[in-house]
């Protein structure tokens, strides 16, 4: 680890550490994962979206609302939902593919 910039002002001034860009892209969760990209278009999209990311993904003319619907009946596949009275349903891209028979591969993002 490298010292960077003394912090205040004076001789005895402490001195605090550079984190490496690395480290910085990982402290802010931005480091590659992996996504769905469909092969007949070439759209990249998440590997959980929420209601309004698969409406525009798959070019769904219904509201958000009624995407919502759908997983509240189950006909797409979702994830558990996190806790909290705000939390979005989670649905899992792949798996929702696979029922609409839609041709897609799992890659590495690039940042």
């Amino acid at each position: 680890m490298q010292l960077g910039k003394q912090q205040g002002a004076g001789p005895r001034a402490e001195r605090v550490p550079v984190t490496p860009p690395e480290a910085q892209a990982h402290d802010r969760g931005q480091l590659p994962g992996l996504v769905v990209r469909l092969l007949e278009s070439g759209v990249v999209a998440p590997l959980v979206a929420g209601p309004a990311e698969w409406k525009r993904l798959v070019g769904d003319p219904r509201s958000a609302h009624s995407i919502r619907s759908d997983c509240e009946t189950g006909r797409l596949p979702t994830l558990p939902r996190s806790g909290g009275s705000g939390s979005h349903h989670r649905i899992a891209v792949a798996r929702a593919l696979d029922q609409l028979g839609v041709a897609y591969e799992i890659v590495p993002d690039t940042v």
